[in-house]
């Protein structure tokens, strides 16, 4: 299985996977703008490729950040959000960036906190240096359990796989001041 996932490719389409990666590069950028673009990248990418389920995961966790840096309302994507998380879990269930985008949906649009809780580990179990899953899991049990030092653990397990987010080291600065 680990061998087959090292070799596993998610699209043979290359400018598909090309809008995939600029998706990805303008999301993290995290301005109203970027997040925009990033929307833009996402569904040039699945209109190349319907089947790429990374893509369908970088459109959900664009719509599940944009209210944050923009004036859209939560209300006016949690929808689309959850759509686009479940068409990526339904396209690849073995995908950790579908579990998190799905656990996102589950907590943020559904407010279902234990199928939210169940994803997230789904996707740590899947892929256990996927920042994303700690940094959000982490946040979802400060929310809603309270537990600080949970939150810290997961936003630490996120740096160790990458010591350059910005997002986990803006939760872990947070957190100490």
């Amino acid at each position: 299985d680990e061998e087959s996932m090292l070799v596993k490719r998610n699209t043979e389409n290359l400018e598909a996977f090309n809008e995939y990666t600029q998706g990805r590069y303008f999301w993290r950028k995290r301005t109203a703008e970027s997040i925009q673009k990033s929307i833009e990248h996402f569904k040039h990418a699945i209109e190349l490729d319907s089947t790429y389920a990374l893509a369908y995961s970088g459109l959900a966790d664009a719509w599940a950040v944009l209210p944050g840096y923009s004036n859209v309302a939560m209300a006016e994507v949690e929808l689309k959000q959850a759509e686009a998380a479940n068409t990526a879990v339904r396209l690849d269930d073995n995908l950790a960036e579908a579990h998190t985008s799905m656990a996102w949906a589950y907590w943020i649009s559904l407010r279902d906190v234990e199928n939210a809780e169940i994803e997230f580990k789904r996707a740590m179990e899947l892929n256990p240096c996927y920042p994303w899953a700690h940094i959000w899991y982490g946040n979802m049990i400060d929310a809603w359990w309270h537990d600080r030092e949970g939150k810290k653990r997961e936003i630490e397990k996120a740096l160790e796989c990458d010591p350059l987010s910005v997002v986990a080291l803006n939760n872990l600065a947070s957190m100490n001041s």
